[in-house]
């Protein structure tokens, strides 16, 4: 009992000290970047030159530093059982278009082009918003991140099929291999592969994949390297009638959300 104990004592530890290295490696990045981004502005002041580029770099590492305090917050929620939804009952496909919409703009910025396809024109479901926000976000997030040199193509489908609703997020970019495709969704995964222009901390999927399962759903990841990848989620189509129909007018979207995973 007691070797049962301590070996259960020590993946937990170790569990930690994963979490603490990964978290204390992003930290470092943002922090770094912002530290030397106001020397120059320092200088630049000195010089009377403009310094707005620097300023712009600033701001996006502060928005990364955020996404990680999120994340943060997130894994603690759930390793405490203190994670839960807001469900409301809403009209999805609407506020699935305004974030497309809303990350179309952030998309352009890296001459990446974002389609938007639905085979249905409304479906109502009961989902937590935010949730479903940022799964979306996160997994668009990565699709413009992973998108070639010189710019590329996303495509968000939407579909309802044997009572779920299906979201697809498919892109043209460097694809993931075949050996990284069977761990992507574990915590603190990353993929290795030279052609990546960004790190994170391998949390992202991770927590795309919690939030998927707290809505008894499921995502699956398809992907050849040099062609590019697909991320499908399946949400239940479900109505639950306890909730008020008059929440579906009082949502209002984070702007956060879609702000912090395009902030890197």
């Amino acid at each position: 009992m007691n070797n049962v104990f301590e070996s259960r004592v020590n993946e937990e530890e170790k569990m930690r000290g994963d979490i603490f290295a990964g978290i204390s490696h992003e930290l470092k990045t943002p922090i770094n970047v912002i530290n030397s981004a106001l020397q120059v502005i320092k200088d630049k002041r000195a010089m009377g030159e403009d310094e707005d580029k620097y300023l712009d770099m600033i701001k996006r590492n502060c928005y990364r530093l955020n996404r990680i305090i999120y994340n943060l917050i997130d894994i603690s929620r759930y390793e405490t059982g203190e994670a839960g939804l807001k469900k409301e009952n809403c009209e999805i496909i609407k506020h699935i278009k305004e974030w497309v919409k809303d990350i179309s703009v952030f998309a352009r910025e890296r001459n990446v082009v974002v389609h938007f396809i639905s085979s249905v024109e409304h479906l109502e479901v009961s989902v937590d918003l935010d949730k479903i926000g940022r799964i979306i976000a996160n997994l668009m997030a990565n699709a413009v991140k992973f998108s070639k040199d010189g710019g590329g193509s996303v495509t968000l489908s939407v579909d309802a099929a044997d009572n779920n609703l299906i979201i697809a997020v498919k892109d043209d970019g460097i694809g993931i291999s075949e050996k990284n495709l069977d761990f992507i969704f574990q915590r603190f995964a990353r993929v290795d592969n030279s052609s990546v222009k960004y790190e994170g901390s391998g949390l992202g999927l991770w927590l795309v994949k919690n939030l998927v399962n707290m809505h008894h759903g499921s995502i699956t990841a398809e992907s050849r390297e040099g062609v590019g990848s697909k991320f499908t989620v399946y949400i239940p189509v479900t109505l639950d009638r306890y909730i008020s129909r008059q929440a579906k007018a009082e949502y209002k979207p984070n702007p956060d959300i879609i702000r912090n995973e395009f902030m890197y």
